[in-house]
C-alpha cells in the first residue's frame, strides 16, 4: 500500500529534489547529498510536500541529517560508507529464532550484510541445533 501511496513522493523526490541517492522502503526513506544545506533544503521541500499533497506528517523522532561517516541505521542495519552490519537486535533475532527450516533465510541475511567470519558463528550454531 505504501508504494501505491507515496509514488507520488518517489517521483517528486526523483523529479525535482534530485539527491545523489534515495533509498525508500515502505513509509522509511533515506536522502544523500554532498551538502548539509542542500539536505535542509531537501528536507523542508520534503515535508512540506508530504503534507500539502500527501496529507502526511513525517515523524520528528527519526527526522534528522548526519554526516554519512557516522553511519546510519536503517531497517535493523547500521550503514557507513566502509559498510555495514545487522544492528545488535536483529543479530539477537537471527541467533534465538535460528532453525533447520528457517536456516536458509537467516544465513542469507547475514552473507549479505556481515563479515564472513559471521556467517560461520551462525552455520556452528546451526550444527548445534541440528545435533541436539
Amino acid at each position: 500500500m505504501a508504494n501505491i501511496y507515496l509514488n507520488e513522493f518517489d517521483r517528486f523526490v526523483k523529479h525535482q529534489l534530485k539527491p545523489l541517492a534515495y533509498l525508500r522502503y515502505g513509509d522509511d526513506w533515506l536522502c544523500f547529498a554532498d551538502k548539509r544545506v542542500e539536505l535542509e533544503a531537501m528536507r523542508a521541500k520534503s515535508v512540506t510536500f508530504l503534507r500539502e499533497e500527501l496529507s502526511l506528517r513525517v515523524n520528528p523522532k527519526i527526522d534528522y541529517i548526519r554526516p554519512a561517516y557516522r553511519g546510519v541505521e536503517y531497517l535493523g542495519v547500521q550503514i557507513w560508507p566502509s559498510g555495514r552490519r545487522l544492528q545488535l537486535k536483529p543479530r539477537q533475532r537471527v541467533i534465538n529464532r535460528l532453525q533447520t527450516s528457517n536456516a536458509s533465510s537467516y544465513k542469507a541475511l547475514v552473507a549479505v550484510h556481515e563479515k564472513p567470519r559471521r556467517l560461520k558463528s551462525l552455520n556452528w550454531r546451526l550444527m548445534e541445533i541440528h545435533n541436539l
